[in-house]
Formats: structure tokens, sequence, C-alpha cells
């Protein structure tokens, strides 16, 4: 199987299991301080409410600083405690807010964050053309590990 054909969500199936919490730089899941900025390494925001798509995201990202939330409160919580962001990576629906709505709250803290909204309802939001969803990049799950590494280097640029 070429690494064109592994999606997301077969990755995420595969990995689950092996997929620590936590390792030795911390809690991935955003709760632990902060680190000193180290300026070379692009800090990434993932927002998630699966669990194992949040750490699909982990493993097809290696090199970024990634800081990983399970909910757009807990979201904005590691925002606000992070001195600088590069990319926040969002799923659009979740139980308490849109990701538009995230993307908008994280940019009145860090204004020059890039963001990718990620979906699947990518045939509404095409259908309806909201300004947010043609003026942002996004992927429509499902999609594969290339394609999201991709796109957040074409967002950003290589981990370091």
């Amino acid at each position: 199987m070429s690494s064109q054909s592994v999606t997301l969500a077969s990755a995420a199936k595969v990995l689950a299991a092996s997929m620590p919490i936590s390792d030795k730089r911390g809690d991935l899941y955003g709760t632990a301080p902060d680190p000193p900025r180290d300026h070379t390494v692009k800090r990434v925001l993932i927002v998630d409410d699966d669990a194992t798509v949040l750490n699909a995201f982990a493993l097809a990202l290696p090199g970024f600083r990634l800081l990983l939330a399970r909910d757009p409160i807990e979201a904005l919580s590691v925002a606000d405690r992070s001195d600088h962001l590069d990319l926040v990576i969002t799923d659009f629906l979740m139980p308490s807010m849109t990701g538009d709505e995230i993307v908008a709250r994280v940019r009145a803290r860090h204004p020059a964050v890039k963001a990718l909204i990620v979906t699947g309802h990518g045939d509404i939001l095409d259908g309806e053309a909201p300004d947010w969803w043609t003026q942002e990049a996004h992927l429509i799950k499902p999609f594969g590990v290339t394609a999201l590494q991709r796109a957040v280097t074409d967002l950003i640029g290589p981990p370091e």
C-alpha cells in the first residue's frame, strides 16, 4: 500500500492503540505548561473531539510542535496560554462551537495564525459557500496523510 492511499482514518485505526496520551515532551493534549518558545519549530494547534483523529494528526505531522485539544474550550485555553501559534487545524462541526468560530476566537489572540478546516460536510459547505469557507484552507474527509502534510506545508512551510 502506498502512502498516497493511506487515509487518516485507516492510519488512526491501526495506530490508535499504540499512541501515547503523553510522551517525554509532556502532555499531548496541551495541559502541561508551555515550554519556552523554540523559534525554529512551528507550532500547530489541532482541535477535534475525536481522540483517534487527534492521534492520527499527531502521527502524520512529525517535527512540528503540536498542541492538541479535545474540544473548542480546551483549544481556546491552549491558545490563550501560548505565546505564538503558526497554524490552527480544526474540525468544522463539534458540539460546542464550529471550526470557523474557533478560528475567529484564536485569531483574536493570534491575529497572524493560519487556519486549516477539516470536515466531513464539505458538500454542504461548498453548496452554501459562506465567506469564511471560500477564504480558509480546508480538507474534506476522508483525506490522506499526504494531503494533510501537503496542506500544512503549503500554509506554513516545513516544521523547521
